[in-house]
Order: structure tokens, then C-alpha cells, then sequence
């Protein structure tokens, strides 16, 4: 299960179209809340807290909005960031409401957990083929993250595939079980140039 909600407070919004830029200015980020069958709301954030916030949950983990002081929280998932293409600014947030008894299809990430006897012992190199797990669960019940456990990879002919990775109870794991997560690759032999000029015939056929 998830660590509690972090709470992230809002205000309604009265300035749009291009106006927003003043905002912007201000260290201020327009945001879209929709979803759940309930009016779509124009809101803004501080865009330090907002960072902040986005940092810790990224798009997988669930948010509480609260729109206005006295108002409920309501849960939220970050569905969409935009910004700037070269300063990197938030440019705006779009946040999609979701209910606590509903399934919700998340991407969590994926990590390794521990060591590969084939990396140290044989010096292969440890390589990920995806990043991400599309999990099924309540929105309260998505994990941080989901860890594959890589101490079985003793060799260059094993693999860590989706199916053998271990997902918490109440929690549908829907990527493809043989999907392959995580795989030791042979060392790269380079041939040595010197060696190989050493060794090449001369134009009379013998040895330099």
C-alpha cells in the first residue's frame, strides 16, 4: 500500500487565454481539474509546491486536491504536465479525479533488487528493457514502485520476466507476464588493432 496522500493545495482561477502568462509570472501554474461525472474546474498553484509535489508522486501515485480552505480534498491523478520547451517552466497541470472504490490502470515504475552474479562474477553489463508496469488496483493501493529481484541472473541465457515480479494482494498486474524486465549481456570483446596488424601478412606473404 501507498504511504498516506500528500495534499496539495489549490485556488479557483478567473484569468485564461494568454492572461495566464501574467501568472506564470507570478510563480503561479494554471490547472484543469476534471473527471468523476463533476464540473471541470480552472484552478491555480504555487508552482514551487507544485514541484514539489510532482517530484514525490510523479504520474503514478494518487493526490489530495483541496480546491479552496474548508473544502474536501478530492483524490486526483496528475494526467498531464506541460512545459516550457526550453526553460523548462510548468506551463499548465491537467488533474483527473478518481473514485477511492474504483479500479484505476496505473504505470508504476520498476527497479532491480539486488545483485547479478553474471555483472560481477562475469562482468556483464545489466540491462532493463522496460521502465514501467501497467498495474490495476484501487487508487489508494498503487505502489511507489515494484522491485525484480536479479540474483537468479547468474548467466548470459537468463532473464527476470514481469511474471516473476511480486505485486502486493488486491493489485492486478497487466503487462504481459513474459514481458522481459531484466537481462545480463556478455561483456563486448574488442579486438586488439595492434595485434591484428602484428599478425597481417606483408605484400611478399610473410609476417611484418
Amino acid at each position: 500500500m501507498t504511504t498516506e496522500a500528500i495534499t496539495l493545495q489549490t485556488q479557483p482561477r478567473s484569468i485564461f487565454g494568454k492572461k495566464v502568462q501574467t501568472l506564470r509570472r507570478q510563480g503561479i501554474t494554471p490547472v484543469h481539474l476534471y473527471g468523476a461525472g463533476q464540473p471541470s474546474l480552472a484552478l491555480q498553484v504555487d508552482s514551487a509546491e507544485l514541484r514539489r509535489v510532482l517530484l514525490r508522486v510523479g504520474t503514478s501515485l494518487p493526490i489530495y486536491v483541496q480546491v479552496s480552505a474548508g473544502d474536501d480534498p478530492q483524490l486526483v491523478f496528475v494526467r498531464d504536465i506541460q512545459f516550457d520547451p526550453v526553460r523548462q517552466d510548468l506551463l499548465h497541470l491537467d488533474l483527473l479525479r478518481v473514485d477511492v472504490a474504483k479500479m484505476v490502470r496505473v504505470e508504476v515504475p520498476v527497479y532491480s533488487q539486488g545483485d547479478a552474479p553474471a555483472v560481477r562474477s562475469q562482468s556483464g553489463t545489466l540491462r532493463q528493457f522496460i521502465s514501467s508496469i501497467v498495474l490495476e488496483c484501487l487508487p489508494l493501493e498503487v505502489p511507489e514502485a515494484l522491485y525484480a529481484d536479479i540474483s537468479s541472473l547468474d548467466d548470459f541465457d537468463k532473464r527476470v520476466c514481469v511474471g516473476e515480479i511480486q505485486a502486493l494482494g488486491g493489485i492486478t498486474v497487466l503487462t504481459s507476464p513474459d514481458q522481459v524486465v531484466f537481462q545480463v549481456d556478455p561483456p563486448v570483446v574488442v579486438e586488439d588493432d595492434v595485434s591484428k596488424s602484428q599478425g597481417a601478412p606483408s605484400p611478399e606473404g610473410k609476417s611484418v
